[in-house]
């Protein structure tokens, strides 16, 4: 399977690619995939940072003995909030891997390209063909 990062930034190599082959991959669902993933990364970070840090405000409430109750219920919320953005990651994820699953690997920059098997060029023989 090709590097998803690889994919994403040479998307137009990958196209020829899949050109050459004569073969059909689902790039549009890839690369939509491979933002959505990005993007719901990024607030999922966010919200485990904003939910470190008010922990420890609300620990030091409590070493203070003050009333934490608004925050332990804010971050209930954010704690829900986390798992389904987790969830939908995951939906992602698998939708991305089957996208890029499709994907071939890339030809080498020497191997000529041609229409069908007979436009193939043989390069070296070894031995006698079975019969």
């Amino acid at each position: 399977m090709l590097d998803l990062k690889f994919v994403r930034e040479n998307i137009d190599l990958v196209q020829q690619n899949l050109d050459n082959r004569h073969t059909k991959g689902d790039l549009e669902t890839f690369v939509s995939a491979y933002d959505e993933r990005r993007q719901l990364i990024g607030k999922v970070e966010e919200l485990k940072a904003l939910r470190n840090s008010v922990t420890e405000e609300i620990s030091q409430l409590k070493r203070n003995k003050e009333n934490a109750d608004d925050k332990i219920a804010e971050m209930k919320k954010v704690g829900d909030d986390i798992a389904e953005l987790d969830n939908r990651i995951r939906d992602v994820e698998a939708k991305l891997r089957d996208a890029a699953l499709m994907l071939p690997n890339m030809c080498d920059a020497s191997v000529p390209v041609g229409a069908d098997e007979d436009e193939n060029v043989e390069q070296r023989k070894w031995g006698e063909p079975r019969q």
